[in-house]
């Protein structure tokens, strides 16, 4: 469904939360954002899924990037929480997350291109595993 001319997928309201759930008081790393995805749908996320998200975020002023870390914009954060403190738990996360964009009337403000190669997500991936067996 298309919302302020941009075309809302699952997988986008799935790392919407994820981003949510690691880069809302800071800035956070690739493979934060894959662990959260990954708690919240026990999977992660494809290349393709991560980088066309982002762009959207990003064009849309939802996400800054810096130093290939990702954070919620401060003006979007409060929105997100009600949607995300709404009914349905943990799992249901991405129906959550594609809610709030659908119904958040964001327009593309920018051409930026968020890229992202195979050889980073499998690194982050690493980074992820590696975190999650020192616990």
């Amino acid at each position: 469904m298309m919302s302020g001319g941009v075309e809302w997928t699952w997988s986008d309201g799935w790392l919407l939360m994820a981003l949510f759930l690691v880069g809302v008081e800071r800035s956070a790393h690739l493979h934060e954002v894959l662990g959260a995805a990954d708690a919240t749908n026990h999977a992660i996320p494809t290349t393709r899924e991560l980088a066309q998200a982002f762009t959207k975020f990003a064009q849309c002023g939802l996400i800054t990037v810096t130093d290939n870390q990702y954070a919620i914009c401060p003006e979007h954060v409060s929105a997100i929480k009600k949607v995300y403190e709404g009914r349905g738990g943990l799992f249901a996360s991405g129906d959550k997350g594609l809610k709030f964009l659908k119904r958040s009337k964001l327009v593309p403000k920018n051409d930026q291109l968020i890229t992202l190669t195979d050889t980073a997500v499998e690194a982050a991936y690493k980074s992820y595993r590696k975190v999650m067996r020192k616990r």
